[in-house]
This record gives C-alpha cells, sequence and structure tokens, in this order.
C-alpha cells in the first residue's frame, strides 16, 4: 500500500514538474533573447557595497533582446545593480538604448537611469530622457518602453519637437509599429502647448 502512495506521489510531481515547464515555454514563446552580453574589465567589474544590504555593481552592461516580429532591443548601461528583492530587475545607471524596428527604423532613448524587466524586456526610463527617431525628438522626466506591447509612453514635462512644430503635454504615447503618437493633459481644463516654427 505505501508503494501505491509513494508511487502515485512521484507520478503526481512528475506531471507537475511537466506542466509547470510547458506553461513556462507558452508564456515566453513571443519574446526570447537572442544575446546578453556582461562585459568585463578585469578589476574592480564586480563592487560589493554595504547599507543595510549588499548590492551587486555590474559595469558596462548591454542586454540584446529581439521580439517574434523581428525588432531588435538593445540597452547598455555604464552600471547596473540585480534587485536584491527580484533578480529579474536590473537597476542601471548612465543608460543608452536603441531599438531597431522591423521596417529598418531606428529609435535611440538616453537617459540618466532606468529600471529593465529581464523577463519582460519592459524598460523603466528616468531623469533626463531623451528620444530621438527619424527627425523627431521627445524629451521628457520619464518613459516606459514596453517592449511586449510595442508601446512607448513618455510622461512628466514632455517636450516633442520635429522640426515644424514644438509641442508640450503631460504625456506622449507612441505605437512602435504604426509611429502614431497620442498626446494627453492629466487635468482636463489644460491645453496641449503647440507651437509651430516659422522660416
Amino acid at each position: 500500500m505505501t508503494q501505491k502512495k509513494i508511487l502515485k506521489s512521484f507520478l503526481f510531481l512528475f506531471s507537475l514538474t511537466i506542466l509547470i515547464f510547458i506553461f513556462k515555454i507558452y508564456l515566453n514563446k513571443n519574446l526570447k533573447v537572442k544575446k546578453i552580453d556582461l562585459k568585463a574589465n578585469s578589476n574592480n567589474d564586480i563592487i560589493q557595497t554595504k547599507k543595510n544590504k549588499e548590492a551587486n555593481i555590474i559595469k558596462d552592461i548591454i542586454y540584446t533582446t529581439k521580439d517574434k516580429n523581428g525588432n531588435q532591443y538593445i540597452i547598455n548601461a555604464e552600471y547596473g545593480s540585480i534587485d536584491s528583492k527580484n533578480s529579474a530587475i536590473i537597476d542601471m545607471t548612465g543608460v543608452t538604448s536603441t531599438v531597431y524596428l522591423k521596417d529598418k527604423n531606428k529609435i535611440l532613448i538616453t537617459s540618466e537611469k532606468a529600471v529593465y524587466d529581464d523577463l519582460s524586456y519592459d524598460t523603466k526610463f528616468i531623469e533626463n530622457v531623451v528620444v530621438t527617431y527619424e527627425s523627431n525628438k521627445i524629451e521628457a522626466n520619464n518613459l516606459n518602453l514596453y517592449f511586449s506591447k510595442n508601446l512607448m509612453s513618455a510622461y512628466n514635462k514632455v517636450v516633442y519637437n520635429n522640426g515644424n512644430i514644438v509641442l508640450s503635454a503631460d504625456q506622449i504615447d507612441m505605437d512602435l509599429t504604426t509611429k502614431d503618437i497620442k498626446t494627453f493633459m492629466y487635468n482636463f481644463l489644460d491645453t496641449v502647448s503647440v507651437n509651430s516654427k516659422k522660416n
């Protein structure tokens, strides 16, 4: 009788393990990591710091991912640290990011800081964010790049400039596939400021 229970328990755990494995593969089939490269420069690559908790500081970080549609995302940082509560979250400093869209267009994003999610590839850019693509430039305090949704959302003191107009708003969302832009003001009584440049 105990052998039957042991056999049933083993089969149950084995089945559960296979289901979890299949479930993880199914959830992650839309995006896959193409290359992850952590550059190393001999000494001082990982510096241990102590302030109530221990953090690993990594120098010269490069993550590269490619989605099922052929869009490629590369994020570089001068320094980064892995979140102590969630190892998939990397806090970055001195950030430069490039999105190579399938249609050969390139979007360049720079910021002082960023929070990168190694599982979803979504990134929150923080402080002095500058986005350039084609002849367009967006400046903001914050920008969230939802790579999995092909959406970019700039907010907090946003200024958009395409050479012909300068637009100020609380938030600008851009669809990375169509490059359609939507502007928002948080207070419905406020209006988006648009200034035309005349030659």
